[in-house]
C-alpha cells in the first residue's frame, strides 16, 4: 500500500512540475513584450494615358501594354522573449529565424509550389456552395453599434501597440475630384484614430499612388487578447458569431 501511495505522490509531483512549467510559460508568451519595426516603399503609377492614346489610334498595334508600373520592398524584424527568438522577413535574401542567437535553418515542406488540384476537388466545389452572404447578414456588420464598437476597439490597439510611425504617403488619381475626396476621408480617419507621423500630399498633376516611410511598435500580447475578448464577446459582436456557430452544428 505504501509502494501505491509513493508512486501516486510521485505521478502528482511530476504533474503539478509540468503545470508549474506550462504556466509559467503562459505567463512569459502574454507578459513579455513583442517588438517589431519594419520599413518599405511603394509606388504605383497609372500608365492609363498610353493604354488609351493606342487604343485611339487605330492603325497602330497596341501589343502589350502595362496599365501601371509597381516598384515595392520591405523589410520586418521581429523580436519576442526580450530578443531571445527573433525573425526578419522582407523581399530579399536577408531572411533569417533565430532562437537564443542561433539561426534555425528553413525546411520547404514537400511538394511546394505544386498543384493538387483543389479547385477540381469535391470537398473544394462542397465549401464554395457554403460562402453565400445574405444582404440581411451584411448588414449586421455594418450597423451603428457594430460600427461603434469596432472603432473603439481599434482605438484600443493603437494605444496598446505604442504605434510610431514615420510614413509619407503621396497619391493622385485619374480625376483631381476623387483625389480630393480620398484626402478629406484619409484626413479624417487619421484624426479619428489619432496617428501621428503620417504626411499626406495629394498630387493633382499625376497618377500615381507612393508610400514611403517606417513604422515600429512594441506591445503585450495580453493586451492584445483582451481586447480581442472584449471585442468579440460585446452584447454588439457576439450575436453576429455565435448564431452562426450555432447555425452551422444544426
Amino acid at each position: 500500500m505504501s509502494i501505491f501511495v509513493a508512486v501516486i505522490a510521485a505521478i502528482l509531483r511530476v504533474l503539478g512540475v509540468l503545470a508549474a512549467v506550462f504556466l509559467l510559460a503562459a505567463m512569459a508568451v502574454l507578459l513579455l513584450p513583442l517588438y517589431a519595426k519594419g520599413a518599405g516603399f511603394c509606388e504605383i503609377e497609372s500608365n492609363l494615358e498610353e493604354v488609351l492614346n493606342r487604343l485611339d489610334d487605330c492603325e497602330t498595334d497596341p501589343g502589350d501594354v502595362d496599365f501601371f508600373f509597381l516598384d515595392h520592398g520591405f523589410e520586418l524584424d521581429v523580436q519576442a522573449f526580450l530578443g531571445l527568438v527573433s525573425l526578419r522577413i522582407s523581399d530579399s535574401d536577408s531572411q533569417y529565424f533565430r532562437v537564443l542567437g542561433m539561426k534555425v535553418p528553413h525546411v520547404k515542406p514537400k511538394g511546394a509550389g505544386k498543384s493538387r488540384g483543389l479547385e477540381n476537388s469535391k470537398e473544394f466545389q462542397k465549401s464554395k456552395k457554403h460562402k453565400k452572404v445574405s444582404l440581411r447578414e451584411l448588414k449586421k456588420f455594418t450597423s451603428a453599434p457594430v460600427r461603434a464598437k469596432i472603432v473603439q476597439s481599434a482605438r484600443a490597439f493603437f494605444r496598446a501597440a505604442h504605434l510610431e510611425v514615420d510614413l509619407g504617403l503621396e497619391f493622385g488619381f485619374f480625376d483631381p475630384a476623387h483625389t480630393g475626396v480620398v484626402y478629406g476621408l484619409l484626413s479624417a480617419c487619421m484624426s479619428a484614430f489619432g496617428m501621428k507621423g503620417v504626411r499626406i500630399r495629394p498630387n493633382f498633376q499625376r497618377q500615381a499612388i507612393s508610400a514611403n516611410g517606417k513604422a515600429s511598435i512594441w506591445v503585450m500580447p495580453v493586451q492584445i487578447v483582451w481586447i480581442a475578448g472584449c471585442l468579440m464577446f460585446a452584447p454588439e459582436i457576439r450575436p453576429i458569431w455565435w448564431r452562426r456557430r450555432v447555425s452551422k452544428k444544426e
